[in-house]
């Protein structure tokens, strides 16, 4: 793939801006976003809730994928996990998101979150690679 044909900016996130969630860079494979914890992201105990963390995660995944894509290539989630390992209740928490294998129609991908220097999660994900339909921007 050249470079006239790689995408590295993945188009605007509207879900990723309504939980506060900035990319701050990708490059071929990989993406590096956070989200600075707010009082709407915890949950009834005043932990950050798992959805976010999980949708932190999904997005950032959906970036590093986008960054090896072709002009006429889309990708959406086939299946994730995450594995909680501490809880969050202040601060920022940064996704470091690598694409593990890009293979013809799908791709494998790894999130680690961090929050201060404590690792809070680690996801798996496996990203869908399709042809992009007509109408698709």
């Amino acid at each position: 793939m050249t470079d006239e044909t790689r995408s590295h900016s993945p188009p605007r996130n509207a879900f990723g801006r309504l939980i506060g969630m900035r990319i701050d860079d990708t490059a071929e494979g990989v993406c590096h976003s956070h989200l600075d914890t707010r009082e709407d992201h915890f949950n009834p105990i005043g932990v950050m809730h798992g959805g976010v963390l999980f949708s932190l995660s999904d997005t950032s995944m959906g970036a590093a994928v986008y960054s090896l894509l072709g002009p006429d290539e889309i990708c959406t989630t086939v299946e994730m996990k995450i594995n909680f390992m501490r809880p969050v209740t202040k601060g920022r928490v940064e996704c470091v998101t690598s694409v593990l294998r890009r293979g013809r129609t799908t791709a494998v991908l790894e999130s680690k979150l961090i929050c201060g220097e404590q690792l809070v999660a680690v996801a798996l994900g496996t990203y869908a690679i399709l042809p992009k339909p007509p109408e698709a921007p």
